[in-house]
């Protein structure tokens, strides 16, 4: 709508120059081409506001939804942990097989843990968010922002976001732009910004920016307008590891190993 009523409104001006008789009815129409190019732009610039509010807001309540999944799984897990202390305890007045049979579980579970922890970091490090087209995003800064001043801000202690701001001040610098590192140097704050901010004076340079991040890796940017031109790397939204194969296999040792040395009624 933006594209369309710019050429209808340069269509009316033209029109409007080159009619010699002001009050014809050539130029009653071609005046009615500019109101309706101006029309036309002001809506699209409207739609434009609204639209990029409800995908922030669309974005905040996916990650709230994402922080109440983990706080379940939180739970699940505590209660799973006191129920496999409450078996330990039984098992530990059981005869000599049983204490075998406990030690092996304590094993698998150790095993188990092992296993989970190497899962969450091979995951962590496969979605942590960068830039895999690093020359595409430099040449796009080049075209359109060379010469200007921008700051690049990420969280203390977020290493994660810390590793994608710090690309993108080498990234922003070598397009020729003057990039300022706060990189792991913002205080938290609440709510936390998160996954990435573009802000900019225009919207134009705001929409630019953002859609450039997005198309050069798995990147999610919204965009803000501001006083100045600012990327701020937030908080990386959480995630789940899931039941894999190699946690479902140690599950299925330790319930076969706990029925084989299961203690009759007597003891």
């Amino acid at each position: 709508m933006l594209f369309l009523g710019g050429v209808v409104l340069v269509a009316g001006l033209v029109g409007e120059y080159k009619t010699h008789e002001p009050h014809s009815r050539r130029m009653k129409f071609f005046e009615m081409l500019v109101i309706l190019g101006v029309l036309t732009e002001m809506l699209a610039d409207g739609g434009i506001f609204l639209f990029s509010h409800q995908l922030q807001v669309i974005s905040d309540h996916e990650i709230a939804e994402a922080n109440a999944e983990a706080l379940d799984a939180k739970s699940s897990a505590l209660g799973a942990s006191a129920a496999a202390g409450e078996a330990e305890t039984k098992a530990k007045n059981a005869d000599i097989a049983a204490g075998d049979a406990s030690l092996k579980v304590k094993g698998v579970g150790a095993q188990a843990d092992r296993i989970g922890a190497m899962l969450g970091e091979t995951i962590s490090l496969v979605n942590a968010r960068r830039v895999d087209d690093p020359n595409k995003l430099r040449a796009e800064f080049r075209k359109h922002f060379i010469g200007q001043k921008i700051q690049l801000v990420s969280y203390a202690g977020d290493l994660e976001a810390w590793g994608l701001c710090n690309q993108l001040v080498n990234i922003t610098k070598d397009a020729g732009m003057v990039p300022e590192d706060i990189c792991g140097k913002a205080w938290f704050t609440s709510p936390l910004i998160s996954p990435l901010s573009v802000t900019a004076p225009t919207w134009d340079e705001a929409l630019g920016i953002s859609g450039a991040l997005s198309s050069s890796g798995n990147i999610v940017c919204s965009s803000l307008i501001g006083p100045h031109l600012i990327i701020f790397v937030g908080v990386k939204s959480p995630f789940i590891i899931g039941e894999t194969a190699q946690t479902r296999d140690v599950e299925r040792r330790a319930a076969a190993m706990k029925k084989q040395h299961k203690p009759d009624a007597k003891h």
